[in-house]
């Protein structure tokens, strides 16, 4: 289950990008959100199914190695 606050939202960012999950990170962040990174669509699949994570919220990259942000949000679906 998501450890995330009552009063919290969750938004996952998946990129394979270090840089730009971290300054989304940074941007979203804040008192009533919670932010999860994965830097690839793998990762973001095992925090979503295995861990079982709920965000409210997924901003993905749509180039990236390995499956794509395309193929993750099928897999998704």
């Amino acid at each position: 289950m998501s450890q995330v606050a009552a009063n919290s939202a969750e938004v996952l960012v998946v990129d394979d990008v270090k840089s730009s999950r971290r300054t989304l990170e940074a941007f979203l962040s804040g008192p009533e959100v919670t932010v999860v990174t994965a830097s690839s669509g793998k990762e973001a699949l095992k925090l979503l199914f295995e861990d079982e994570r709920d965000p409210a919220l997924i901003i993905m990259d749509v180039m990236m190695p390995g499956r794509t942000g395309i193929e993750t949000c099928r897999a998704l679906k």
